[in-house]
């Protein structure tokens, strides 16, 4: 019975210290990557007013629109 015990002492004790191991490698790497934050331009959809990503927004002159519908609604509604 001793030995059973002694095996899974080991055992958990293993397992805590990959948990330590794998939290540290983690730590490491988002120290190295900046967090892996992405710094992007957003811009403001004339219509609903919600800030996307420039590079996924759709342009018209001066105005930015989240989608083409909005920019369609947008152009409707105010021509």
């Amino acid at each position: 019975m001793g030995l059973i015990r002694l095996v899974i002492l080991g055992l958990v004790i293993w397992l805590l210290w990959r948990m330590v191991k794998n939290f540290q490698a983690r730590q490491n790497s988002k120290k190295k990557t900046g967090g892996n934050i992405e710094h992007r331009n957003m811009v403001l959809c004339q219509f609903c007013s919600v800030h996307v990503p420039e590079s996924e927004a759709t342009r018209h002159g001066q105005k930015w629109f989240c989608s083409e519908g909005h920019k369609a609604k947008y152009l409707e509604k105010n021509s």
